[in-house]
């Protein structure tokens, strides 16, 4: 529960600071590669969109994608045994 005795930010208060101190620790983690920046975006938001499926869809049935790797491993260590 958030203290009434701190006013909530504004949108002037968040952006200068916030955003600067990201633009510095992007640009250090990723120096100016925007691919690797581009991959890390996209594992993240993988990420949490698996999180969310999983919680508010723990029951589905596998994809076929998954399903396929499975039978390729399940296949080879078959045949290795």
């Amino acid at each position: 529960m958030p203290d009434a005795s701190v006013p909530p930010l504004t949108a002037d208060q968040t952006s200068t600071d916030d955003v600067r101190r990201v633009r510095v620790d992007l640009d250090r983690r990723f120096r100016g590669d925007i691919s690797k920046l581009c991959a890390h975006a996209h594992r993240v938001s993988a990420r949490y969109i698996q999180k969310l499926h999983l919680k508010f869809m723990p029951t589905t049935v596998p994809s076929s994608h998954a399903r396929d790797r499975r039978r390729h491993r399940n296949a080879a260590a078959s045949r290795i045994s």
